[in-house]
């Protein structure tokens, strides 16, 4: 007996003596009707409260004290007249019925709350497992559910396509044995399988020592084979995806290989085929020709390669950054030295402020190398090509103006994404760009490409970084 039910058999015995009292007190004033209106009042309140055999013990107790104190003969258990015998028996039936209907609707309201504090516990449930998107995260969040509410210990199992139970997670204090022999189906007297289905296919199963299983209701074991069923479906669904992505990458590829690999090997072998050939007499700036050929060729197809091996290197995930002091001056005169076959028709000009930021130089050296060489590429000749870079709000910024055309509102941000090209006639595999969006971010920055007032796109670049500070330096010392 709990706290509040032991309150509530204290008053009643407290108001089952007062009305007791009262009723021997007037009972030579009040009719014996109205006394026994009370006693039934008591036991209406009785049923409501307490639980069924306090409630009965209470009115068969309120009956015989209404017969021997308040019935004429008075204290006994005689009946004086017959017409007390029908008042005896409505408040007995009376009685009776009155606690049996409250007891009822107590039994009712006690499942109502029940529900609603299981219901109440199945959301929480419910929105701690749509949180999770893959199958073993959602077993060991239902075995710590089952195992905290209601102390029982069991593993949850997955079925596979070969209608093999694959392991999820399981109760600290379930045996690992008993997970070897669920694997190897082998037979325990002692653990109950209760299975998940989906219509008529199985989609797992929870496996509990016998007995356990009454305290498992159904409403759980629904929440839980959805919550597999939606996992393995969304794991399904980006295995298609990726494979679909790594198929599409796979295709792109090979046709970006095949068109910007194809030609410089063509040239070279074909330049190489014709400087071998003894039948054919070739003049020494014909050869020259031919040799440089080969080289720029070469030179154009290793590029090409190294741009592949990057991207591959870059979108791995196992590179790190190596930040280091450096001045972004410097840093951009490497850049252009990589690509200075490129800017032979091209006007360069350069500004911003001597400053030291924490960058990998590396990396930036590439980001800004791609950018000169896109604009390079896609600029007409004897065109400028304006770099300016600057630090603002811990932010480092760098912009690349070309006069070439502008580029569709819409194709904006494609440009940044692997093996995108606006235009096929001009050479280059589609990489620089994404190569940059790869580092940039890397870095926590952004990169974005937009077109400007004149003729012309601009790209900007912002990394956050710190800046070097001389007299935060000069401080120190």
């Amino acid at each position: 007996m709990n706290l509040n039910s032991t309150y509530h058999l204290l008053f009643i015995i407290f108001v089952s003596v007062i009305i007791s009292i009262v009723g021997v007190l007037a009972r030579d004033t009040f009719f014996i009707t109205d006394i026994a209106m009370l006693f039934l009042l008591m036991n209406v309140l009785s049923g409501s409260i307490l639980k069924p055999k306090h409630a009965y013990i209470t009115f068969v107790v309120n009956v015989i004290v209404f017969h021997y104190f308040i019935l004429p003969d008075f204290n006994s258990f005689k009946f004086q007249s017959a017409n007390y015998i029908i008042t005896y028996t409505v408040l007995i039936l009376s009685g009776i019925i009155a606690v049996q209907l409250t007891q009822t609707q107590r039994k009712q309201l006690i499942e109502k709350n029940q529900l609603r504090s299981k219901l109440k516990i199945h959301y929480q449930l419910a929105k701690n497992l749509s949180a999770i998107v893959t199958p073993e995260g959602i077993a060991v969040e239902s075995t710590s559910f089952l195992n905290k509410k209601y102390n029982i210990n069991c593993a949850i199992f997955l079925m596979s396509n070969h209608q093999d139970l694959k392991f999820l997670a399981k109760s600290n204090d379930f045996p690992a044995e008993s997970v070897q022999h669920c694997i190897n189906h082998t037979h325990v007297n002692n653990l109950k399988y209760l299975w998940l289905k989906s219509g008529d296919k199985k989609i797992g199963c929870l496996v509990t020592h016998t007995g356990h299983e009454k305290n498992i209701d159904c409403g759980f074991l629904s929440l839980l084979t959805l919550s597999l069923e939606r996992a393995t479906t969304m794991n399904s669904l980006a295995q298609t995806e990726a494979s679909h992505q790594v198929e599409k990458i796979r295709t792109t590829l090979l046709a970006s290989v095949s068109h910007d690999l194809k030609t410089p090997l063509g040239t070279i072998i074909g330049s190489a085929t014709t400087l071998c050939d003894k039948n054919i007499n070739i003049e020494q700036y014909v050869r020259n020709e031919l040799l440089l050929s080969i080289a720029s060729e070469g030179e154009r197809l290793n590029q090409s390669l190294n741009k592949l091996i990057d991207i591959t290197r870059y979108t791995s995930g196992t590179f790190q950054l190596k930040k280091e002091w450096i001045e972004p001056e410097e840093v951009i005169g490497s850049a252009l030295q990589r690509v200075k076959t490129l800017l032979y028709h091209h006007n360069i000009e350069l500004s911003g402020a001597p400053m030291l930021v924490e960058l990998d130089s590396l990396l930036i050296e590439q980001v800004i190398s791609n950018l000169i060489e896109n604009s390079a590429k896609y600029s007409p000749k004897q065109t400028t090509i304006r770099i300016c870079y600057d630090y603002n709000d811990g932010h480092f910024s760098l912009s690349v103006f070309n006069q070439g055309e502008q580029i569709p509102e819409h194709e904006l941000k494609n440009i940044f994404e692997r093996f995108y090209r606006l235009n096929n006639s001009i050479d280059g595999t589609g990489l620089g760009l994404a190569i940059c969006n790869v580092i940039v971010s890397a870095h926590g920055g952004s990169i974005s490409a937009k077109n400007t007032d004149n003729q012309g796109v601009c790209f900007k670049v912002h990394i956050p970084c710190r800046l070097f500070s001389f007299d935060e330096e000069l401080t120190d010392e």
